[in-house]
């Protein structure tokens, strides 16, 4: 009973470490999207520019939507999550 025991805690063990390793690339991803892709919702008109660089860290060039990055680097480098 004991060994059964210590198998399912290991088992379940096992799961959250790997639940949460793929988690992590996931909210990563949602904390930092592709600076591509903001550039094509902000030319789509799904994003404003002031959205992307308030809420995603991504500055865009206003004229013609192209990704700064240097400005990108330094605004994702001093956000908080």
């Amino acid at each position: 009973m004991r060994s059964m025991v210590r198998f399912i805690a290991l088992v379940v063990l096992a799961l959250a470490i790997l639940v949460s390793g793929a988690l992590d690339g996931i909210i990563s991803g949602w904390r930092n999207p592709d600076s591509e892709e903001m550039d094509r919702e902000v030319r789509d008109g799904i994003l404003s520019l002031e959205s992307a660089r308030r809420h995603y860290g991504v500055a865009l060039d206003p004229d013609t939507c192209e990704v700064l990055a240097e400005e990108t680097a330094r605004l994702r480098a001093n956000r908080s999550y």
